[in-house]
């Protein structure tokens, strides 16, 4: 079977302006496979990452810096505008952190 992720296209990850100038482009190509895809009967699964505020699910280095980001319910966790979301599922992944660091 053949499928289509579209993983990732949240605006956390285009606040850099070198990114954000590759936001429409990316935005386009991702709707031009979805669409394909819907077309062809393929599934298609949007997959997103959201932290918990309480570093629950916080990466090594999101715990190094004391810095979190792309919080449950924020706009840096929303898709990012004109992606084809309507619809379709989505998968939430929070990235556990380990119980305790290596070494």
């Amino acid at each position: 079977m053949i499928g289509l992720l579209v993983i990732d296209m949240q605006n956390a990850y285009f606040e850099d302006p070198v990114l954000q100038a590759q936001q429409e482009g990316l935005v386009s190509a991702c709707n031009t496979m979805i669409d394909a895809a819907t077309a062809s009967g393929a599934p298609v699964l949007l997959v997103k990452t959201e932290h918990e505020k309480d570093k629950s699910t916080w990466t090594l280095s999101m715990l190094d810096d004391e810095k979190g980001f792309i919080f449950r319910g924020t706009e840096q966790a929303a898709f990012v505008p004109g992606l084809s979301v309507s619809n379709l599922p989505q998968l939430i992944k929070p990235e556990t952190a380990p119980s305790s660091k290596p070494g």
